[in-house]
């Protein structure tokens, strides 16, 4: 992902390595100070090797599935300090019964302690991290996240697969803030305070998660159920807060994962819970024919009706779209995909068109795109993977930059454009650059609304002149370039 680690001004590139450790490097190529740098529960760890950075573990520490990351860090100020944080999830998975016993307390997921006792599941804990930009912990950090099945598949079923996300909410213990939503590959999912507290508080000694035990989806005869192999997102179904939504499986689907034969009655679906309360939406789970295998919900406005609604694709063959009430959008969706879809729906402009569109990839490498009803500038909570173009994350970050302005003209001393927009040709930019000998300097001339006409000042010598709207996040749109 894209984030200014430093406050220079300019971006870093920041990811996850299959070896453990975290990266971020200068768009030279230089590598940040402070990193790279291995990412695992040093309270688990006997000792490292100092060359090879190999992690030999406690005896006692329960270590089963070790060694990966491979969700994406979400970046941004998770604690108010105006600096941003790295919050990224791992591979790492310990024997609840030594790890002080699966992390999910009595308060929304009652059943798990009943399940725990039959010996049909392997609890664990997994772990999720916060760190500050030069590669320190943060104080408080790591947080455990619960497991129902450990050792579920190689590399991408185990520890936390599904990529945190970030959102301003206010929780019923932590306050208001930005919290870290996450989800292990199976398991409960858990909403995070800035210093690693559940904001759900907790019970009997252990962080309570988000609802499992529920039974409100239309059609719904599976349950409990649990967030599984999918990635979340946080998404604008109405309300005071955004909702935390992900692809979850009912028991009897889980269960089909561990013993022989597939369970009659078992069901995938789409959940969405109400950050507030810790309980899902009135409606849901929405029922789905498949997991959402590798992939998760966008969230934006397809039907051009107020609110926005959930677009999510399965390991099977459909495309669904739910509305906020859990319900189908119309009788256009669920859309028959004929593979695998593979990664998190697209939706936006696609060319001049005057809709937004559903763009969706499978496994075979067909592309899918659907026309929709929505204008294309509609709003989009969460219209792709990991919440916007520079995959942060973060609900609040604006990582679309202007559009280009459009139909210049140099006349004299004077630029004539069509405004572009704040997101591409959305909104009002904040501000236009002008290119001169000493460099971008800011026009004197305000951005009027998307498609309006304006005069920009230029100077009548110039014999090439080059603009560009910058927005109030400060990206920065493509320059037109006029030539006299």
């Amino acid at each position: 992902m894209i984030a200014d680690l430093d406050g220079d001004g300019r971006p870093e590139v920041v990811l996850a390595g299959g070896d453990r450790h975290m990266y971020a490097w200068h768009g030279d190529g230089s590598a940040v100070a402070g990193f790279p740098f291995l990412v695992v529960d040093r309270s688990k760890v006997e000792s490292i090797d100092p060359q090879s950075e190999e992690v030999t573990f406690k005896p006692d520490a329960g270590a089963l599935m070790q060694g990966k990351i491979v969700d994406t860090p979400a970046v941004g100020d998770i604690d108010g300090d105006g600096r941003p944080e790295i919050v990224v999830g791992t591979n790492e998975e310990y024997a609840a019964d030594k790890d002080g016993g699966l992390n999910a307390g009595s308060v929304n997921t009652t059943s798990l302690s009943l399940l725990g006792q039959t010996g049909v599941l392997n609890f664990a804990n997994s772990r999720v991290y916060a760190f500050e930009a030069d590669g320190s912990l943060v104080k408080g950090w790591p947080a455990k996240v619960g497991i129902i099945n450990a050792e579920l598949l190689p590399d991408v079923g185990e520890g936390i697969t599904g990529s945190p996300v970030l959102a301003k909410l206010t929780c019923p213990s932590g306050g208001t803030g930005v919290k870290v939503g996450v989800i292990p590959d199976a398991g409960p999912g858990y909403l995070f305070n800035a210093d690693g507290t559940s904001c759900h508080g907790q019970s009997g000694g252990h962080d309570n998660a988000l609802s499992t035990d529920v039974s409100a989806g239309v059609g719904q005869v599976d349950h409990p159920v649990f967030p599984a192999v999918g990635l979340p997102a946080f998404g604008d179904l109405g309300g005071l807060q955004p909702s935390f939504v992900a692809p979850v499986a009912g028991l009897l689907r889980a269960l089909d994962l561990v013993v022989p034969d597939y369970q009659v009655g078992g069901q995938d679906f789409t959940a969405a819970w109400d950050p507030a309360t810790g309980q899902m939406r009135p409606g849901f789970p929405a029922q789905q024919n498949d997991l959402a295998f590798l992939t998760g919900p966008s969230v934006a406005d397809i039907d051009g009706l107020p609110g926005e609604e959930i677009v999510a694709g399965t390991a099977s063959l459909d495309l669904q779209a739910f509305n906020a009430l859990g319900r189908p959008v119309s009788s256009a969706w669920p859309k028959l995909t004929g593979d695998w879809t593979v990664a998190t729906p697209l939706i936006g402009s696609f060319g001049d068109a005057p809709h937004k569109s559903v763009v969706n990839l499978t496994r075979l490498g067909g592309v899918f795109v659907y026309d929709t009803s929505a204008p294309v500038c509609s709003p989009s909570s969460s219209p792709r993977f990991h919440h916007d173009p520079a995959n942060s994350g973060d609900y609040a970050r604006d990582a679309v930059p202007p559009g280009k302005p459009q139909n210049a003209k140099l006349v004299g001393g004077t630029l004539t454009v069509t405004a572009p927009g704040d997101d591409l040709l959305c909104g009002t930019a904040d501000h236009y650059e002008v290119l001169g000998s000493s460099g971008w300097t800011t026009s004197p001339v305000k951005p009027a609304a998307a498609g309006t006409a304006q005069a920009i000042p230029v100077g009548a010598n110039a014999r090439s002149v080059s603009v560009r709207a910058v927005d109030e996040a400060g990206n920065v749109g493509r320059p037109v370039v006029v030539r006299r």
